[in-house]
């Protein structure tokens, strides 16, 4: 019956964007433990790597609708040597791509405060999100 095939494609969105939320929530989480360890000047390469692990499986959904966004994460795990922008942290630099990604997914049933805030977060971030981002769509 169609209907059930309708149902059956809007819990698969749903999945499929509650899926992508939980890689941006440990994406940008990974990006505060950059920041503590920084602070302490204290090696991060395993942070580093766990967290690129985490955006590479939305990096593709990211990258369709803020180029710009994920050369920033890219940059943030790929080098070691990066320093945080001056006056915005890893956090920041994170948390601003991926909450602007997370309001892509509208059309998923998914909604910013799915997202969350990260209470234990290194600094507040004042997020602000190109409006020529389109929401994704499959």
């Amino acid at each position: 019956e169609s209907g059930n095939v309708d149902e059956l494609k809007e819990a698969y969105r749903l999945i499929l964007g509650m899926h992508m939320v939980t890689y941006a929530q440990a994406t940008t989480r990974y990006a505060s433990f950059l920041d503590v360890l920084a602070e302490a000047q204290a090696p991060a390469f395993d942070q580093r790597a766990e967290g690129e692990i985490f955006y590479n499986l939305i990096a593709p959904y990211v990258r369709l609708v803020d180029p710009e966004g994920d050369e920033v994460v890219r940059a943030v795990y790929d080098d070691p040597n990066i320093a945080p922008e001056e006056g915005q942290g890893y956090y920041c630099q994170v948390e601003t791509v991926m909450r602007c990604f997370v309001r892509s997914l509208s059309e998923y049933g998914v909604t910013e405060e799915d997202y969350g805030l990260f209470e234990n977060a290194f600094e507040e971030c004042d997020v602000s999100c190109s409006d020529n981002q389109m929401p994704i769509e499959f």
